[in-house]
């Protein structure tokens, strides 16, 4: 899964660095939450490091429109018995953004719809590298604000996620099947920073 994922970024590297887009790299961390859950716990979501998926996005954008992808993971451990188990959620999302003023404008608000999955699996030693133990795909809208410096930017961003109907299969043995769902919160928050090539 790591290896395809790798592959299309590479793709859209390409893709984007022989477009005449601007062509910008960065790094997130995100964090989940429910509906209910206040600003105040988000934000210590945050200062505590606890439960944050981190990872690189690619986006290529025009002058008020960009298209990106990102690949955000968790690390964490699970224990069966006297079995330490490392385990990982990761979330690969692609979406489109519309920017307010411009892609590059000192201050950039923007409005942001995609498709992700979200999955996990195990870290290491995974007897079923082909599929995930659990997924769930979903829509997300929402919308951010950046601020720009030349070519490096800042930004933050509120994503609503949606559940897909459309169940997630794994194929073994020469028959599909319906993986367990992963429990989506319905929140994603991110803060970020990119460099703008």
């Amino acid at each position: 899964m790591r290896k395809k994922i790798l592959a299309v970024m590479v793709v859209l590297l390409l893709a984007a660095g022989s477009a005449s887009a601007q062509l910008s790299l960065g790094g997130t961390g995100a964090v989940f939450a429910s509906a209910d859950q206040s600003l105040e716990s988000i934000v210590d979501l945050f200062k505590d490091g606890e439960g944050i998926f981190y990872g690189p996005f690619l986006e290529f954008g025009m002058n008020r429109i960009a298209f990106g992808v990102a690949f955000n993971w968790s690390y964490y451990s699970t224990t069966y018995g006297e079995t330490v188990t490392k385990m990982v959620d990761y979330d690969l999302n692609g979406y489109l953004q519309g920017h307010l003023l411009s892609y590059k404008s000192f201050l950039d608000p923007f409005v942001e719809v995609g498709f992700g999955q979200i999955a996990t699996d195990y870290a290491e030693d995974d007897p079923d590298s082909s599929a995930p133990l659990r997924a769930t795909k979903y829509f997300q809208v929402g919308g951010g604000l950046g601020v720009n410096l030349g070519n490096l930017g800042v930004f933050a961003k509120a994503l609503y996620m949606v559940p897909a109907d459309e169940p997630v299969l794994a194929n073994s043995g020469g028959y599909s099947y319906s993986l367990e769902e992963y429990p989506l919160k319905p929140l994603k928050f991110f803060v970020g920073a990119k460099v703008i090539l």
